[in-house]
């Protein structure tokens, strides 16, 4: 469960990197999120960012999924 949350959080990651560095310099340090809000608020994408969206979602859903498999796997030894 702590994994699931941490990995969750960790998707999430916006506002200290917004904060501190704004995804610079150039952009090294952009997050998905970061990007996501780039393109659907600063340069009025709404779509394209509903899509980058769409792609957080299904990448932490097979990453989750694969943790469950995974800690099902150890359970069973």
């Amino acid at each position: 469960m702590v994994v699931t949350l941490t990995l969750i959080n960790t998707v999430q990651l916006f506002d200290q990197i917004f904060v501190m560095t704004n995804g610079g310099p150039g952009t090294a340090t952009l997050t998905m999120v970061q990007y996501l809000y780039t393109s659907a608020f600063q340069n009025y994408e709404m779509g394209y960012g509903s899509a980058i969206e769409v792609v957080v979602l299904i990448i932490l859903v097979l990453l989750i999924k694969l943790q469950n498999k995974l800690i099902k796997v150890d359970e069973g030894v």
